[in-house]
């Protein structure tokens, strides 16, 4: 903690000039400093709860700004369109020209639409949506009662009626005939938004279901009114009807249609609230963290996720683990309390993959860690890890379990990158501080690391088994970017990043390997133990002058150095001209 504040206490140190226990200050201190490198801050077990609670904190506040920027300038703008083009289609001078202002208060209402979020809670949205479909019902109504049945009853009444009106028995006949489709459309509209707020679906789904009945209730008022203009144009009449011109009706069939057209496109939405989330700055996809958080505060989602982090040794998973992918609640007794830093990896897997694949690379992964460490490797396994009575709490601890990893273990198969939680787990796993180095790749046999092609990742082909999960882990990163594709582009340069590594680590054992069986030719076995990735020493000069006697091996290390000519200094050894008179 103190070297954490900058003030270095004495280091314990035990090298060739000091006896073991020896307190030294100074010239110690910076050759350690000079040649050790610093510990990672992923796995400093005094800086990591404060580093991930910044973050957090960091993607809440992120969040905030986010909606911020995107509900301020709408609510401002779509009721200032809404207000003038009611006040303006009030006045009775205006009245040639009230199309223009029905087109104004459209453009206003399509507008406000965009302030509704998928990261909204349930019930803001569903207020929302029964709000909009009493809207759109009580227009279909209007549209029956005032505009069709009584074109269609003059069209049905005969040539005299319609002769009295002033057009023809065809053009009320199509003046009616297209308001009442378009009132059909307006009933469905509404059947649709019904069936959802019935069912408890997710938030995203809701609103991609405003949004298509948005869309369809433009386009089928565009395609009306269209239709009444082209009949108006077609008897050369000056007025559709009595006080409204036909010269502004262009003005609202085409906004009309144009607003329609867009809202039915499901990329529109995300792509308009991206852009007005990035006015002022860039969007951070560190926002999209805060999706998985949800409403709860960051000190409950931490003190939650400290009581429901888990892990377990790797000795403990078996290949019935993998074999069948079904809840087993008895499978959390076999994990115990985890603590941040003290999981070493964070299993991530498909559950689609061969399970006899998938268990015999965990095993290959496995004996190595236990060669290299000398123990049984900590693990965070799903199936295993997770309180199945509780998966929502769990899902917005997510960032935790993994920030709380020291790294993270892909069993890379061939469904891995078509798996939405898979790779939603990768870019927290980035996002919340990893490295493309502090991720392993095992391959299963037969699926080498060419297997892995970064550029044909794309998440719209991403599938997730639960529908629901799929919809939140898309808000999530829609909530962080302007669009899938940006999400795209991220994960393919961390992808070829993580196969980049892999490749140099795959080469360095290789060449280790090399070099620990070229030592062993040689016939020095001691010079095997040096690690593969430090370089050979150099070798050392032999000494000028007179050749010392022999020395007795049973004298000290320290005076076999005077007397041969090594002395050793801050750590490093330095050979120095040998007195020649110098008592041993």
């Amino acid at each position: 903690k103190q070297e954490a504040k900058g003030r270095h206490p004495p280091v314990l140190c035990a090298g060739p000039m000091t006896a073991p226990g020896s307190w030294v200050t100074g010239w110690a201190r910076r050759e350690r400093d000079a040649t050790v490198p610093a510990p990672s801050r992923r796995i400093d077990a005094v800086d990591r709860p404060n580093d991930i609670r910044a973050r957090l904190e960091k993607a809440r506040l992120q969040g905030r700004r986010r909606d911020f920027r995107i509900r301020a300038p709408t609510l401002l703008v779509g009721a200032v369109a809404i207000a003038s083009g009611m006040v303006l289609s009030a006045q009775p001078s205006l009245s040639p020209i009230s199309s223009f202002f029905t087109a104004l208060i459209q453009i206003g209402i399509f507008i406000l639409v965009l302030t509704v979020l998928p990261t909204d809670g349930p019930i803001r949205v569903r207020a929302i949506l029964f709000s909009i479909a009493m809207l759109i019902f009580v227009g279909a109504v209007f549209q029956v009662g005032f505009i069709s049945v009584p074109r269609l009853r003059l069209a049905a009444a005969g040539q005299a009626s319609c002769e009295a009106a002033g057009s023809p028995c065809w053009f009320h006949a199509l003046y009616g005939g297209a308001h009442a489709a378009a009132s059909a459309v307006y009933f469905v509209a509404v059947a649709i938004l019904g069936r959802q707020l019935v069912t408890r679906a997710p938030v995203r789904k809701l609103v991609q279901s405003l949004w298509r009945a948005v869309g369809a209730v433009y386009l089928s008022s565009g395609l009306a009114v269209g239709a009444r203009m082209a009949a108006a144009f077609a008897i050369g009449a000056a007025d559709v009807e009595p006080g409204v011109a036909r010269a502004g009706l262009p003005i609202l069939v085409t906004s009309l249609v144009v607003l329609g057209a867009l809202a039915i496109q499901p990329s529109f939405r995300m792509r308009a609230q991206a852009w007005l989330a990035a006015r002022g700055e860039a969007v951070g996809s560190a926002a999209g963290l805060a999706a998985l958080l949800g409403d709860r505060r960051v000190d409950t989602v931490l003190n939650q996720a400290a009581r429901l982090l888990r892990c377990m040794p790797a000795s403990l998973i078996s290949y019935d683990h993998f074999a069948v992918n079904l809840v087993d609640a008895s499978l959390y007794g076999l994990t115990t309390r985890g603590y941040i830093g003290n999981v070493d990896v964070f299993l991530s897997h498909s559950w689609h993959d061969d399970p006899r694949d998938k268990w015999d690379a965990l095993q290959a992964w496995r004996r190595a860690f236990v060669r290299k460490h000398q123990r049984e490797p900590i693990v965070w396994f799903d199936k295993c890890c997770i309180d199945q009575s509780n998966i929502s709490l769990n899902l917005a601890s997510l960032p935790i379990f993994l920030a709380s990893s020291r790294r993270l273990l892909i069993v890379y198969g061939p469904t891995y990158m078509s798996r939405l939680w898979c790779i939603v787990e990768l870019f927290i796993f980035i996002e919340m501080g990893g490295k493309a180095e502090q991720v392993d790749l095992v391959f299963p046999e037969g699926h080498p690391v060419d297997a892995l092609v970064p550029h044909e990742f794309d998440v719209h082909l991403t599938k997730c088994s639960n529908d629901a999960d799929r919809h939140r882990l898309l808000t999530t990163i829609e909530s962080g970017f302007r669009g899938l594709d940006d999400f795209n582009a991220l994960i393919r340069s961390v992808l070829a990043a993580i196969k980049e590594q892999h490749l140099q680590r795959e080469g360095k054992a290789a060449n280790g390997v090399r070099s620990l069986e070229r030592h062993h030719i040689n016939g020095n076995p001691r010079a095997a133990t040096v690690s593969p990735r430090q370089p050979e020493p150099k070798p050392v000069p032999p000494p000028t002058g007179p050749t010392p006697a022999r020395i007795p091996m049973a004298l000290p290390p320290l005076v076999m150095g005077l007397r041969s000519g090594r002395v050793h200094s801050g750590g490093r050894s330095a050979w120095r001209r040998p007195d020649p008179g110098a008592a041993v």
